[in-house]
């Protein structure tokens, strides 16, 4: 039994499930290949996913090798920037680890979580704390941009930072 897509005529065994690559028809909703599948991932892979990556519900973030920016919407779909809603063949690259977030910078609107361990420029060295919101110079370094998510990342800035924050004599 065969069923062809309704907009390019690319035809789809239902054997193989195949879908259409040739254009972005397969995935209406009414049509077939994508929207079967589309029902068929568990709304709980992709909340795992968020909770293991630290994202949220229409919070931005950044997938390595893509220049645009993503969010997930209330109904667990991935739109990019335009609020359009992406492939599903982009979600399961993220899913099964073929793309790769890629953090934001901390700021004032992406906090560390409570107890994560950042990392700061000082005047000579790179140093660490787990985060804590009660501490006010922690919460000024995340807003001046002088917290890291990693030690490579804060060695990299360092000599910007210190620039920046006059720790650096003339």
């Amino acid at each position: 039994m065969s069923n062809d897509c309704s907009v390019c005529e690319y035809e789809k065994t239902m054997q193989t499930e195949e879908p259409c690559r040739s254009c972005s028809c397969c995935d209406d909703e009414n049509n077939n290949w994508v929207a079967k599948k589309k029902k068929k991932i568990n709304k709980n892979y992709v909340k795992d996913f968020m909770i293991d990556n630290g994202l949220k519900i229409n919070v931005k973030f950044s997938i390595k090798t893509y220049v645009e920016m993503f969010h997930f919407d209330d109904e667990y779909n991935l739109k990019d920037c335009e609020n359009n809603l992406r492939n599903e063949f982009l979600l399961f690259d993220l899913l099964t680890g073929v793309a790769e977030i890629e953090p934001l910078p901390f700021s004032p609107t992406n906090l560390p979580k409570q107890g994560e361990q950042i990392w700061f420029v000082a005047a000579a060295l790179v140093i660490t704390y787990n985060f804590d919101s009660g501490y006010f110079w922690m919460l000024a370094c995340v807003a001046s941009g002088n917290a890291f998510h990693t030690k490579e990342e804060a060695e990299e800035n360092a000599p910007r930072i210190r620039k920046e924050q006059g720790m650096l004599k003339e």
